[in-house]
């Protein structure tokens, strides 16, 4: 079972981080966050889509991975689609993981930052000063909020 306390959720995330290029940021599949990425193709002959090489999707998910939370686990129900604070409770349910409410509103924010196009090292930086991602519609530039104030900050 994971235990998630802030500093081993911060730990997983920097590890994440480390596992790819500088400057990294997550562009899902059609544009939806997953915490599995995977191939899929349509079989004519079962009239199904098959799903080929599974691997980790995005920080939550890479950091979850990391920490040894199963693939497949993340893949079961509707869990890869989940919002962060949802697949967090999920889990815990099912009695994979714990958390604290420390590490789960850093993953939250991170994980609404990178959706908001955010680099993973950015979007971790923010998250531990309590700031999350966001932009406007007509521009991919991404801006800050401070989630106490609700003020936007440099």
């Amino acid at each position: 079972m994971l235990d998630l306390k802030l500093d081993k959720a911060v730990e997983l995330v920097e590890q994440a981080i480390a596992s790819k290029p500088e400057g990294y940021a997550y562009k899902g599949p059609d544009g939806i966050c997953m915490y599995v990425d995977y191939d899929e193709t349509y079989n004519d002959s079962t009239e199904e889509y098959d799903r080929t090489d599974f691997r980790p999707g995005c920080l939550v998910g890479t950091a979850v991975i990391l920490g040894g939370i199963e693939q497949d686990d993340l893949l079961q129900g509707t869990r890869n689609q989940k919002n962060c604070g949802d697949l967090l409770a999920d889990l815990r349910y099912s009695g994979l993981l714990t958390y604290d409410q420390d590490a789960a509103r850093y993953l939250e924010l991170l994980q609404l930052s990178q959706d908001n196009g955010a680099t993973w090292s950015e979007a971790h930086k923010r998250a531990l000063k309590g700031q999350r991602g966001t932009r406007d519609h007509n521009s991919a530039d991404v801006y800050w909020i401070d989630t106490e104030s609700g003020n936007r900050v440099e």
